[in-house]
């Protein structure tokens, strides 16, 4: 299907002299893309998860649906800091929905696995988005921009430590020389029968060397 953009629109209002501009992305507000990354098929399957990348800012943009009862949820992709004393970023609805799900973490490869999950969940309204805005006439003709992740993960490492009764997953840049935001540190809290409670990202962190 072939998307056109239309002409952006301005227009001032008085007495108040306020600006209303209509988005160029307004006629895509509706717009849903199923997200069928594979950790989301192996971890998540009896669920459909729907990206919605054209929504507003603090509108939640990602919808879970249990294919079972067909009952659906909207969830908050983006990490938040309770207050600016906190040390971690945290995405609550995303960690509840995890958590309900009884998402069992024995061991540190399925930790790595629910941190990257995490990633596909919060991440891909945005990639989509980018991958549309960067694309002529906001067209895309190749779908795995909306299915996989795998490929941008090719020079990313991951790995994980039992850390005082949390898992650690480390993010490290292993790749050609390229400019890039700090990599996160995961910590996943379990309970005492390795079923998950919640993740949450460091806030701050000493920038790692690419070779260690």
């Amino acid at each position: 299907m072939r998307i056109w953009t239309h002409s952006l629109v301005g227009a001032i209002v008085f007495p108040l002299a306020v600006l209303a501009v209509d988005s160029p992305y307004d006629r895509f507000r509706d717009m849903r893309v199923p997200v069928r990354t594979p950790l989301i098929k192996e971890l998540l399957p009896n669920h459909d998860v729907i990206a919605l990348p054209f929504l507003r800012a603090g509108e939640k943009s990602v919808i879970v649906t249990d294919k079972t009862t067909g009952t659906s949820i909207r969830l908050g992709e983006n990490w938040r800091a309770a207050s600016d004393e906190e040390k971690y970023f945290r995405v609550p609805d995303v960690s509840r929905l995890l958590a309900a799900l009884d998402v069992s973490v024995p061991d540190g490869k399925s930790a790595i696995k629910v941190a990257q999950l995490v990633e596909d969940l919060t991440g891909s309204p945005m990639e989509i988005k980018v991958a549309m805005i960067n694309k002529k006439d906001f067209t895309l003709f190749d779908d795995r921009v909306y299915t996989s992740r795998e490929a941008k993960r090719k020079h990313w490492l991951y790995t994980v430590k039992k850390d005082k009764g949390f898992w650690v997953v480390i993010v490290t840049y292993d790749g050609p020389p390229a400019s890039i935001m700090v990599p996160p540190i995961y910590e996943i809290e379990t309970d005492h029968e390795s079923r998950f409670v919640e993740i949450r990202r460091r806030m701050r962190r000493d920038r790692p060397s690419r070779k260690q």
